[in-house]
């Protein structure tokens, strides 16, 4: 187990939020990076640099994000370069991934906004969303569930008596 504390730097911070940024815009998660990396860096670390947990990013893993996240290393390095320059950057593990969230549900949300702008609309209830209406039946029926009694899950699946994948090859 090391014992060395590392101080960070600005730069080192600025550094890690771009990171923290690439794999989160890459969709590709620490496994996937790891993976794409083909086992050059592991999960962990990639962890640690987005978490700002341990050392500082060295100049190779640097390279090797954003080669794995096809993202262009001067123009990447330019943009910590800046923040380290010009932000305070956020020092919270708390304020990291809350950003990482946000930009994912940011994310998340304008992708919804397309889908359903490339959708028809539906005749039948334009004013009902599918997903709010299967999450609220969901949510009904959980709170059934609740009501009658906690029991074994699998009692009160669906499809628990349809047969479909018992059937002999």
């Amino acid at each position: 187990m090391p014992t060395k504390k590392y101080v960070w730097k600005d730069t080192d911070n600025a550094a890690r939020e771009a990171i923290c940024y690439l794999v989160a815009d890459s969709h590709l998660g620490y496994t996937g990076v790891e993976r794409a990396a083909h086992g050059e860096i592991g999960y962990n670390r990639v962890r640690d640099l987005c978490l700002g947990l341990k050392a500082p990013a060295r100049l190779s893993e640097f390279l090797l994000i954003c080669e794995v996240c096809k993202a262009d290393p001067v123009k990447v390095l330019k943009r910590v370069l800046d923040l380290a320059a010009h932000k305070e950057v956020s020092y919270s593990v708390d304020a990291i991934m809350d950003d990482v969230y946000g930009e994912a549900a940011d994310r998340a949300a304008k992708k919804a906004e397309r889908e359903m702008s490339v959708q028809p609309p539906q005749a039948s209830a334009p004013d009902v969303d599918p997903v709010a209406a299967r999450e609220q039946e969901k949510l009904e029926q959980t709170r059934r569930f609740l009501r009658e009694g906690v029991g074994i899950a699998a009692l009160h699946d669906p499809h628990k008596f349809d047969h479909e994948g018992d059937q002999d090859a």
